[in-house]
């Protein structure tokens, strides 16, 4: 990467991305303007950089409102095995980042939260985050019987 940095063609390559080059880069998504050689040219980035934008920027949030991967290859122009890889690589990202957390402590925190009417919202993301459909009765059955 050292070396990329060292051409005028990809002079920004791992710097951080600017408001302007996010607009840029947005600008040419909405356009339909998808040819990310040239685009990599005009940030001077790589256009595999420029693809990990994408993916972080705009496909990854479509992907997780239920956008279709065929649909999302089709309109971002990127085949689907490399979607699939990238969306695989995001989903282990995120759960390294996430904090393990004993059983107990769930069970505690959705107690706890159980007891504050107003707080159902938190208690759907946690649900969301757990993303185990299969627990949440499990868990709420432990609710159930540490309540009685």
């Amino acid at each position: 990467m050292n070396k990329l940095k060292d051409y005028p063609e990809t002079s920004n390559v791992g710097k951080l991305w600017s408001k302007d080059d996010d607009l840029i880069l947005q600008n040419h998504i909405h356009n339909k303007n998808i040819n990310y050689d040239n685009i990599a040219l005009e940030l001077k980035r790589t256009s595999t950089g420029i693809r990990s934008r994408v993916f972080q920027k705009f496909i990854y949030p479509e992907y997780n409102n239920g956008i279709d991967i065929a649909e999302l290859s089709d309109k971002y122009n990127i085949n689907q095995d490399a979607l699939e890889m990238y969306i695989k690589k995001e989903k282990d990202r995120i759960k390294i980042s996430l904090p393990k957390v004993s059983k107990e402590d769930k069970l505690d925190k959705i107690l706890e939260l159980l007891s504050k009417k107003d707080r159902f919202e938190q208690i759907s993301q946690l649900i969301i985050k757990e993303d185990k459909l299969d627990k949440i009765l499990q868990l709420l059955n432990e609710i159930n019987n540490k309540l009685n």
